[in-house]
């Protein structure tokens, strides 16, 4: 179109593609200067300027601006943000030199959220849904099994190393559904999992060829809330649970045969306490059920809450005191060790720091492990084959919501580490953790506005390079 207009208004010597040669040059342009475009600079580009490119700026890149660079925002770096410290490796984080956080800018793989040893894969298990207390388990075969209630359904989550597989196992009708499910895997790999059921507390197995069975445990007086699940080595199951709305504290077994369910406490008993893994049995078929009673109502003064361990089978329980103080025994879980010691992990004090409770009966020694705020929430506990302790918790941000937190005694002590951290999608709750070679924790990446989604977290093993992947001065922590 320009061509064409340039022939009409300049009539001599002009062809139909707008070519011209004036007297005294050697282009065939209508301009005064040696090359063959229409401008009046002595390159061949478009623009009016003397470098090379087509923008209408005198450096030698193709953007807008009068800087050296390739990018078109006002600064002398190469990154598009409005800082003059370049993102030279273009892994998102500004040099070091000039006041950013990137220690070395010439190579992507190290930055500030970089794993610099041990570190955690987040992936999604349910992206839709408000999922709340879901339960892991983890098959010898290395098969993930997964339950969960997404305020709707009953669903069932199964990973065999591919990827996770989701299917509905029983269609709810609203909030009044399957309130914190337990899952664990019997000695075929199948899981089992233990929910209630409008008031029923119900069993569902599942079989080798992927159908389901499910039983009627106990449905007397609003059973079955907050089951803890263990199944057995000659696969025979155990449940700790709540019936008659919460006052009662419940076991069941299915040892001979059928279904037998006898009560172990009354009382204003915590419903949300037990939501977790407070049931352990041992090898003599004794059954741990830790749990927590409010000695004080809701509302009237500080509260007043007491710890308790119970021991026992069928009709015959003993209880003991743990702890009792403001907070005592908030969010517990419990494991029995590998030299049959009673390990007991929850929150405890008005910070609601976490604390380690450990020994047998009548002989406890307690032990501070995360300070708050509230580092002792959603606890969740493993023992792994060697005898190393896993627990998983969450701990409060000052902004709110809450972290997902890892801790282990493997070095002899106990460390604490973020498993979300920012890098890594930031917030976190409701946690269940499960261990073979390695440690898995599902979690509820709970966010405000964003539902809650349901993901795992694994842990990857160390790379030894002596290389400082995180920045942070230290290499291969």
């Amino acid at each position: 179109m320009f061509r064409i207009a340039s022939c009409v208004l300049l009539a001599s010597g002009c062809d139909c593609y707008g070519s011209h040669v004036a007297e005294g040059e050697t282009d065939a342009d209508i301009d005064a200067d040696t090359d063959t475009d229409v401008d009046s600079d002595t390159d061949t580009d478009s623009d009016s300027d003397s470098d090379t490119d087509s923008d209408s700026d005198s450096d030698s890149h193709t953007d807008s601006d009068s800087h050296t660079d390739s990018d078109s925002e006002s600064t002398s770096d190469t990154d598009s943000e409005s800082d003059t410290c370049p993102d030279l490796d273009g892994d998102g984080w500004d040099e070091w030199d000039c006041g950013g956080d990137d220690c070395r800018d010439d190579d992507p793989t190290i930055h500030p959220c970089a794993s610099d040893g041990t570190t955690w894969n987040i992936e999604m298990v349910s992206a839709s849904g408000v999922h709340q207390a879901g339960a892991l388990a983890v098959a010898p075969d290395g098969t993930l099994h997964a339950a969960s209630w997404d305020q709707t359904d009953l669903l069932y989550f199964r990973n065999e190393g591919d990827g996770w597989a989701t299917e509905v196992l029983v269609e709810g009708d609203g909030f009044d559904g399957f309130w914190y499910p337990d899952i664990d895997v019997g000695s075929d790999t199948q899981p089992r999992i233990a929910f209630p059921d409008d008031g029923t507390l119900r069993v569902a197995t599942r079989g080798d060829d992927g159908a389901w069975d499910f039983e009627d445990v106990d449905d007397d007086d609003v059973s079955g809330w907050y089951p803890s699940l263990v199944v057995l080595p000659d696969d025979t199951i155990r449940i700790a649970y709540l019936g008659s709305g919460d006052d009662e504290l419940r076991w069941v077994s299915n040892a001979e045969g059928g279904w037998s369910a006898s009560v172990v406490d009354t009382g204003e008993i915590l419903a949300f306490m037990v939501a977790f893994n407070p049931l352990v049995v041992d090898a003599d078929g004794e059954g741990h059920i830790a749990y927590t009673v409010n000695h004080t109502p809701f509302g009237v003064g500080e509260q007043d809450y007491e710890l308790l361990l119970a021991t026992g089978r069928d009709d015959v329980w003993t209880t003991e005191s743990i702890e009792r103080g403001p907070r005592s025994g908030e969010w517990t879980s419990m494991v029995l060790d590998d030299t049959d010691a009673l390990r007991l992990f929850y929150s405890s004090g008005e910070d609601g720091d976490m604390w380690s409770a450990e020994g047998s009966p009548g002989a406890y020694a307690r032990t501070m492990i995360d300070e708050g705020p509230d580092a002792g929430r959603d606890t969740s506990a493993a023992v792994d084959a060697s005898g190393v302790v896993h627990v998983a918790h969450t701990r409060s941000l000052p902004e709110g919501g809450w972290r997902v937190r890892y801790t282990s005694d493997a070095d002899g002590e106990w460390r604490t580490e973020t498993v979300n951290e920012d890098c890594t999608g930031g917030f976190g709750e409701w946690t269940s953790i499960a261990v073979d070679g390695g440690v898995h924790i599902l979690f509820a990446k709970n966010e405000a506005g964003a539902g809650a989604p349901l993901e795992h977290a694994y842990q990857v093993p160390a790379v030894v390079d002596a290389i400082d992947q995180d920045c942070d001065g230290v290499a291969d922590e």
